[in-house]
């Protein structure tokens, strides 16, 4: 199949490469002219270390790569992997590079996106998934991977029927890559992206503002009880929502004080380098729609309401920031 992927970092980028080493045609569309110029001199370099096993693989993925959809000719999917406050801006380059055939993939953290396209886009060509694969850009061209068990996993539903056997023949290419794609039941898939929203509500917001890694959040137990105290809101507003969420789902949160990484790789959360950027945050679509959504079905959620209008008040304020 053909496929075109809007967002090159290492989310969009790395599934792209993978997608590219199975032999399949991939254009990626990214506005970093850097990466771009990288990815056609050389290729893709892809890193996938699976920190469980304390194992890395390498490999050089050859695909195309573009700032603009312009020319680039109808795929048979396009997989969405840009921010999510950047997704009506997207919305162009999809319709540039899809017809009614084509199958459209909302790959991306947070709640709101699949709503935006609707408003654009037939609801039976959308499809979604729950991110969960990590990674980061090394440099241009070049990104390193995080997968545990060998694998990268990346649960996907189709909100018509109709377009299951395209995920199920993409989920068979990456396969090939060691790349864990399982197409689930509507239900299921919504509870693990609530699951994935969750851990992003805990850490990403709150990392930001605090202006520290993952391993040091969790290194305090303000950390610890705040994270607690997110996770039982979401919890509420999801079951208030006919979802089965549970504390003893999120299983990114340890049972006590853990010591801060003292060598190797420290994760920052994406939205510490949003601020530092002064870049638009995905706020609106982790805390924020959180907020949002329990007001609809009267769960009080005073915790994600404060970090998202901390955040607000963040970015409103960059001006102010050296």
């Amino acid at each position: 199949m053909k496929y075109t992927i809007i967002g090159g970092g290492p989310i969009g980028g790395g599934l792209g490469g993978l997608l590219a080493l199975a032999g399949e045609e991939v254009l990626l569309i990214d506005h970093n002219k850097e990466n771009i110029t990288a990815i056609n001199k050389a290729g893709l370099r892809l890193t996938i270390a699976d920190n469980r096993l304390h194992t890395e693989r390498k490999a050089v993925a050859k695909l195309s790569a573009a700032v603009s959809a312009a020319d680039a000719g109808i795929a048979d999917v396009v997989i969405l992997s840009t921010k999510c406050c950047q997704t009506r801006d997207a919305v162009k380059s999809i319709r540039q590079v899809s017809d009614s055939h084509t199958t459209i993939i909302v790959n991306q953290n947070g709640l709101g996106s699949l709503d935006i396209l609707k408003e654009y886009f037939p609801a039976e060509q959308l499809a979604y998934t729950a991110v969960e694969y990590g990674g980061r850009r090394v440099a241009p061209g070049e990104i390193y991977l995080i997968a545990s068990s060998g694998q990268v996993n990346l649960p996907a539903t189709a909100v018509d029927p109709s377009r299951e056997d395209t995920l199920l023949r993409m989920s068979s290419t990456l396969a090939t890559q060691g790349f864990c794609m399982t197409y689930y039941p509507k239900i299921e898939m919504d509870h693990k992206v609530w699951v994935k929203l969750t851990n992003n509500c805990v850490l990403s917001g709150t990392c930001a503002l605090a202006h520290c890694t993952v391993d040091g959040f969790f290194a305090c137990q303000e950390g610890i009880d705040l994270a607690r105290k997110i996770i039982a809101e979401n919890c509420a507003v999801a079951n208030a929502m006919g979802i089965p969420l549970t504390p003893e789902d999120i299983r990114s949160v340890p049972a006590e004080v853990q010591p801060k990484i003292r060598e190797g790789y420290r994760h920052f959360p994406s939205m510490v380098a949003d601020m530092d950027r002064k870049r638009a945050t995905e706020n609106a679509f982790l805390n924020g729609a959180v907020s949002r959504i329990g007001k609809e079905v009267g769960v009080p959620t005073p915790y994600n309401d404060t970090i998202s209008v901390l955040v607000s008040i963040v970015e409103q304020n960059y001006d102010c920031r050296s």
